[in-house]
């Protein structure tokens, strides 16, 4: 992971007004880093959509809303208090609730059920006396029938949240309790170094929107989630996810796991917050509190079961043109020596988060199935941000050509060599006699030469038939010592015959 320097000024005002105003007070009161906070928010409002709509890419497949971030910021920096104001007041405040009805409802279903075994033992023992006497039977029978369809149904458990599972306790409850889940995870240690990892491929299934099936021996049958919808809003230290690349090299960029969340590692602002007592205005965190609960229930049938039909957002001609021009420009980038040509990987999910977080921006803010132009180019803006960022924190440093490498190790060797010989001249076949063992070779003793000459570092140089180095390229010529050198080489040559 690459640290050296902070990505640009976060596009915090790319936000829609009435969710930039509801996390202006979240940062004020807080006072995290902008970026934590925009970043965590996109995940709560991935929260509330997902389970109501999907997005049409223009041209492209119809995929799910679900979004995934992750915040790297260190023990102080506000993650867990950031989080708990986004999501207190609405996620989890709605899911209790859900919980508590719940409950009334598993009671009511106890006593309905108690009922329904007693009458179908009474109606099974009509059927067996029936039998028992070789009576006609077909009444019996039309009557267990029509009381085994009317067999109550167990009310279904809401369960949202999933803050420590295994991958197979995740998926057993998208499959028994609700198919939209969260995990919001304020130290993601347990998600990155703990049984999650294990399952990263199936999760990549859920962001994309495919049907997963999972066989188990211990399970007569296999776990299958329709229409999986899985938000992730991670936060962790700066040294557990190093641990995590640590132990697990490339296999998240390898999967695709990281490009598939928007990634923010703001810079520890702790020592400069302002402590000082404010006066807020908590109203417009109400606003986005009772939206998140809003979109939520419109997630829940009448039947108490997740709804079947998602809304489909689609791209307005205008919005849908300006995406196909991004596809383009992101095409461009991604050639050799391009602005992403190292991070094809992010690239290639780049205009996918683009259209998921234009699609909940349109949903949240104007309960619109049509992507304007302007919620695009909010996304656009704020995606560009996290491709820079994922680039800055994840980018392979470029491979260092061959004769660069080589050049690098000449120098300090020809340093040593001329003091040595005790001439700033330096014959070339001298240099190659005895230079490290891996240079030696005509071709890439030249090679690491002309970079040396094209830096400066040294001069190269012909005299008639021989060719000599110069040491101090930047003084004046000083055929005096030339001519010493080119005689102890002559010398040393004729020694050695």
């Amino acid at each position: 992971m690459n640290y050296a320097f902070a990505s640009s000024w976060y596009p915090f005002d790319q936000f829609p007004p009435d969710i930039w105003q509801a996390l202006n007070v979240v940062q004020c009161q807080v006072q995290s880093a902008p970026a934590l906070v925009g970043t965590m928010a996109i995940g709560v409002m991935s929260e509330a959509v997902q389970g109501i709509a999907d997005v049409q890419i223009p041209q492209g497949p119809r995929c799910p809303t679900s979004t995934w971030v992750l915040g790297v910021v260190d023990s102080g920096g506000g993650k867990t208090p950031t989080l708990n104001m986004l999501r207190h007041g609405s996620v989890q405040a709605w899911e209790a609730r859900r919980y508590q009805e719940h409950a009334v409802l598993l009671e009511q279903y106890e006593i309905d059920h108690q009922a329904w075994k007693l009458e179908l033992d009474e109606l099974s023992s009509d059927l067996r006396k029936a039998v028992r006497k070789k009576q006609d039977t077909s009444d019996a029978k039309q009557y267990l029938a029509a009381h085994m369809l009317a067999k109550p149904e167990k009310p279904r458990r809401l369960k949202l949240s999933y803050s420590d599972a295994t991958v197979e306790a995740l998926l057993h409850g998208m499959g028994e309790f609700w198919p939209n889940v969260a995990l919001p995870i304020d130290e993601a240690s347990i998600f990155f170094n703990g049984h999650m990892a294990n399952g990263l491929p199936l999760l990549n299934q859920s962001w994309d929107g495919h049907t997963i099936s999972i066989d188990r021996r211990s399970q007569d049958e296999p776990i299958l989630i329709d229409q999986p919808r899985a938000t992730l809003i991670l936060g962790i230290q700066t040294a557990q996810l190093q641990k995590y690349f640590k132990r697990r090299g490339s296999e998240g960029r390898d999967l695709g796991t990281m490009a598939r969340m928007l990634v923010c590692c703001p810079p520890d602002n702790q020592g400069y917050r302002n402590v000082s007592p404010i006066e807020l205005d908590q109203r417009p965190l109400d606003v986005f509190h009772q939206r998140v609960q809003a979109l939520l229930t419109q997630s829940v049938g009448e039947d108490g079961e997740p709804i079947a039909q998602k809304r489909l957002v689609e791209f307005s001609p205008e919005a849908a043109e300006r995406f196909h021009n991004l596809r383009e420009q992101i095409e461009w980038n991604i050639r050799p020596f391009g602005c992403m040509a190292d991070v094809r990987d992010y690239a290639a999910k780049a205009t996918r988060h683009v259209a998921k977080l234009a699609a909940i921006f349109e949903i949240f803010e104007n309960d619109s199935d049509v992507i304007g132009l302007e919620m695009l180019e909010r996304a656009i803006n704020l995606i560009d941000w996290h491709i820079k960022e994922y680039q800055r924190l994840f980018a392979l440093p470029p491979e260092i050509p061959q004769c660069e490498q080589d050049a690098d190790l000449l120098l300090p060797w020809l340093y040593q060599f001329a003091n040595h010989r005790g001439n700033r001249y330096l014959m070339r076949n001298d240099i190659r006699k005895h230079a490290p063992n891996s240079i030696r070779s005509k071709d890439r003793l030249m090679a690491a030469l002309q970079v040396l000459c094209q830096r400066g570092q040294v001069g190269l140089w012909q005299l008639e038939r021989i060719s000599y180095v110069d040491m101090q390229p930047t003084w004046g010529y000083d055929p005096a010592a030339l001519s010493v050198a080119i005689g102890c080489y002559r010398n040393r040559r004729g020694l050695a015959q």
